[in-house]
């Protein structure tokens, strides 16, 4: 660097800090640029009683003049000038000990000394203070890196090798190394690239650019299921998004999923079907001819939607959608708030907004009865029980799980009095032939014992858990049974 740049950095540098005020007062302060060394510097030597004030200069990590601040502003400083400098402190570069005192490193040159001398020692405390912030620096690290990661795989700068990946995995380097104690080594070609900040602020504002622009796209699509799988598309890419541009309010709004409670296209039972197809929830494995099964039903249910929706078919056209693009709508395992709004922005003035919510209410009201009447085969019933049991609130009542009190109804319809019985005095054989899944089975037990007094109805939590060990206990039994016979 040459020298007259770092004297403007320098003088700079010693107004903002010394002879702005903005740090309790103004105090005097004289500075020496130093030209004759290995390296430019400056030294300052200030007058620590304040000019204006009166107040004392005091330097330290409680004041407003403090380090980090003198650090951050020289990085800043120096940075409009063309300089690229880091301001980190030693802890966030993995540096736990404090330097060895300038007496001590002098007496140690004029000793002829090779080795510095070692740094003070620590107290216990202050060391694990220190270990505590380090930690904090390194979920800041990872977060960053998790942020230049979605930067990457959604701007333009593409690949492996693009500076934001490079960054990323810096980022998570850095993090694993603070993590266990080992100093960074910070990849300066990065630094020399440009300021990662404004990389990262760029690729931001092109993802929110071209989301905006997808969007729009999608919308300007004929009403159909495939529209309708790019809104549902749009939103799982929201959802990975809203980190790297939490104020965006289209990205949050696709981000949100609506609320099954206001929701006016929610069937649990649709719902379940969906996630089962999609293979969603944790805990739930379907073999293969449960497959075809699921696969036959959905369908079937779609046809007896489409002629639903069919006998509506012009007032579908008039609000901007379609009898397929209804059904479609339907047998989403969920719908975001972004997609609901456009639904009903879409429509022209107030009156027909007014008019199109309370057709989608009444549509849904349809839609139950018509699902409700179609009987489900009972190993699939038991598949729907399971996902619905493992995808609702945990403090949701067993008694309010749709496809669980189901199976309870048709087991109090079917099973002989004194089989009831012995369910209800806790013996579960009865059960063995009814409901194959131990876990459900267990459920639907509880229920028929505490039929009658939904007080004593269980809360979902602990059930979806037990399913969640049993399924579990049997994926390790399998892999069990796997190795023994590959040996």
């Amino acid at each position: 660097m040459d020298a007259e740049r770092a004297e403007v950095i320098a003088r700079e540098w010693g107004q903002a800090v010394f002879g702005s005020g903005e740090y309790g007062d103004v105090w005097r302060y004289v500075a020496a640029l130093h030209k004759d060394t290995d390296h430019l510097h400056a030294h300052f030597v200030v007058d620590k009683h304040g000019i204006e004030e009166g107040r004392f200069l005091s330097i330290c990590r409680h004041a407003a003049l403090n380090f980090n601040v003198m650090r951050e502003l020289h990085a800043e400083i120096s940075q409009s000038h063309g300089l690229n400098i880091l301001a980190s402190s030693r802890l966030s570069r993995g540096i736990i000990e404090n330097p060895p005192r300038q007496s001590e490193l002098r007496a140690s040159r004029e000793g002829g000394k090779v080795t510095p001398p070692p740094p003070p020692p620590l107290s216990d405390g202050e060391r694990s203070r220190r270990l505590a912030t380090m930690r904090g620096f390194a979920n800041e690290y990872e977060t960053l890196g998790d942020l230049a990661g979605l930067a990457a795989a959604t701007g333009a700068e593409a690949g492996t090798s693009s500076y934001l990946s490079r960054l990323a995995r810096a980022l998570g380097a850095s993090a694993a190394a603070l993590r266990q104690g080992v100093p960074l080594m910070p990849d300066r070609s990065l630094h020399a690239e440009g300021d990662p900040a404004a990389r990262v602020e760029a690729a931001r504002s092109e993802m929110i650019a071209s989301a905006t622009e997808a969007w729009e796209a999608i919308r300007a699509m004929e009403p159909s299921a495939e529209r309708v799988d790019l809104e549902r598309s749009f939103a799982e890419q929201a959802r990975a998004s809203l980190k790297l541009a939490p104020d965006s309010i289209l990205l949050a709004e696709h981000a949100q999923v609506a609320d099954r409670n206001t929701d006016p296209y929610h069937n649990p039972t649709l719902a379940s079907l969906a996630r089962l197809e999609q293979g969603q929830t944790e805990g739930v494995s379907l073999d293969e001819g449960l497959r075809a099964t699921l696969a036959h039903v959905r369908d079937e249910i779609g046809e007896r939607l489409t002629a639903l929706f069919s006998i509506r078919e012009d007032e579908l056209r008039i609000a901007g959608t379609s009898v397929e693009e209804m059904v479609a709508r339907f047998s989403l395992a969920e719908r975001s708030e972004g997609q609901r709004a456009s639904w009903i922005t879409e429509q022209p003035n107030t009156i027909q907004k007014v008019f199109w919510m309370e057709t989608e209410r009444a549509l849904g009201q349809e839609v139950r009865a018509e699902v409700a009447a179609y009987s489900l085969a009972p190993e699939l019933t038991e598949a729907v029980a399971r996902d619905q049991l493992l995808s609702a609130d945990r403090h949701m009542k067993l008694s309010e799980v749709p496809a669980l009190e189901a199976i309870v109804d048709r087991l109090h319809d079917t099973l002989k009095p004194e089989d009831l019985d012995r369910v209800r005095s806790g013996d579960l054989a009865p059960l063995n032939e009814q409901v194959r899944d131990p876990a459900l089975r267990a459920a639907v037990a509880h229920e028929l014992k505490n039929e009658g007094d939904l007080g004593q109805s269980s809360e979902v939590g602990p059930w979806a858990d037990l399913a969640r060990a049993q399924h579990r206990a049997a994926e390790l039994g399998q892999r069990d049974r796997a190795v023994e016979r590959d040996t």
